[in-house]
């Protein structure tokens, strides 16, 4: 039950996340910002740089105990823990419905999130991350999600 608990969260997520943020950064810079392709790559730069920069203070830092929140940030973090959660001779089926969480739900979310940027772009990205930050309240309702990383 844990494993499907966090599947559909992750799924959820990927869903409502990766879409209107591939499809809307490109689309934001195309129709709000003078030079849409320069500004595109620097809003692109942007987030790189500040990827760098986090992870250059977080490695630099002393690692926090027992901190969940910086944990579930990490995907190798999220991976081992399904791998160690997953029974032994499911684990090839476990991971497979990882990646297809991880990749295969990508194409229909871009598609959604294109539909709904034709219509209104600000309400997609608006909406998207909405329902992301819902996801992720509800997910905090399950102890599971909570305690990740304790157990």
């Amino acid at each position: 039950m844990p494993l499907r608990i966090f599947m559909l969260l992750m799924a959820g997520l990927s869903l409502v996340f990766r879409g209107p943020f591939m499809v809307g950064i490109p689309a934001l810079a195309e129709a709000h910002l003078p030079q849409s392709p320069a500004a595109y790559g620097t809003i692109m730069s942007a987030l790189g740089a500040g990827a760098i920069v986090g992870a250059l203070i977080a490695g630099s830092r002393p690692p926090l105990a027992n901190h969940w929140l910086g944990k579930m940030l990490l995907i190798d973090f999220l991976t081992t823990w399904v791998q160690r959660h997953a029974p032994a001779e499911r684990l090839g089926r476990v991971m497979s419905v990882v990646m297809f969480v991880g990749q295969g739900l990508f194409p229909i979310s871009s598609a959604a999130a294109g539909a709904i940027a034709g219509w209104d772009l600000l309400f997609m990205l608006m909406f998207g991350d909405g329902l992301a930050m819902l996801m992720a309240l509800v997910g905090l309702s399950f102890r599971l999600v909570r305690r990740l990383g304790f157990t």
